[in-house]
């Protein structure tokens, strides 16, 4: 993806996440909450397969979208579906191959959101989605500063 490309995808998933994750700490059931520990759960279990770390951490955010009980925010989830897809394979890529963090500070920060939203916290939610995506925001910015012209 080109660096303009990225740059909107990050708004956007700012824009929209952080709105998912404050709906899910209010709206999740039960049901969604073990869908979302469960992707996290998988998340902690990977450490060589980056495909599969890909697809636990979009299933970890699609079953936030599901948890926030809006059908039009998981409709604009699934939309952009497989940019996310692609933005996340290509941002763990760079985080974790340039030694930027490691797989365990992305479990990290993926619990703090699962926390909040476990104990149906809003703003814990919206607080740990911004961190979380401003890291990515950060680490995709500091490698397009060095890598590309």
């Amino acid at each position: 993806m080109k660096k303009e490309d990225v740059k909107q995808l990050l708004e956007v998933r700012k824009l929209l996440e952080i709105g998912v994750a404050s709906l899910a700490a209010e709206k999740r059931t039960e049901a969604d909450l073990e869908r979302i520990h469960a992707a996290l759960k998988e998340m902690g279990s990977i450490e060589t397969d980056g495909e599969l770390g890909e697809k636990a951490d979009f299933a970890f955010h699609l079953a936030l979208a599901d948890a926030s009980q809006n059908e039009l925010l998981k409709h604009l989830m699934n939309h952009v579906s497989s940019l996310l897809l692609e933005t996340m394979r290509e941002t763990r890529k760079i985080w974790l191959f340039s030694k930027k963090t490691s797989v365990q500070r992305l479990y990290e920060e993926h619990e703090r959101i699962y926390k909040a939203v476990a104990s149906q916290d809003g703003a814990q939610a919206e607080t740990a989605m911004l961190a979380h995506l401003t890291n990515v925001e950060d680490v995709l910015s500091g490698y397009f500063e060095e890598n590309v012209q």
